[in-house]
């Protein structure tokens, strides 16, 4: 069966629990036009985290990987999500720990 959803549902408050992960800042260390990879790895960290039932510790896509091994973005320079799940759909993607994010694309790291 089909439930209406409340009209003020939100996953980062649902019976107490939060479904989110943290919001990050493509501009830190420096700037970046990374919004392709941070948009497309937040929203795949919060699926993971709904699908986890927000079991510790979140798992964190690295957006870092997006900019250096993406062939059809163009790093910090910007890109576009469908083509970012279109690279993690054929290649996979490694989480924050093992590429953290350094706001370098692949011609300069």
């Amino acid at each position: 069966t089909t439930q209406a959803l409340e009209a003020n549902f939100w996953w980062g408050d649902v019976n107490g629990t939060n479904y989110l992960t943290l919001q990050r800042n493509q501009n830190s260390p420096h700037g970046c036009v990374a919004s392709f990879a941070f948009s497309s790895t937040s929203a795949l960290n919060d699926r993971i985290k709904i699908l986890r039932k927000a079991q510790w510790p979140d798992v964190i896509l690295s957006p870092q990987v997006l900019l250096s091994c993406s062939e059809n973005n163009n790093g910090c320079k910007g890109g576009s999500p469908l083509n970012a799940y279109d690279w993690i759909q054929r290649n996979n993607i490694t989480d924050e720990t093992c590429s953290p994010y350094q706001a370098l694309d692949s011609d300069s790291g």
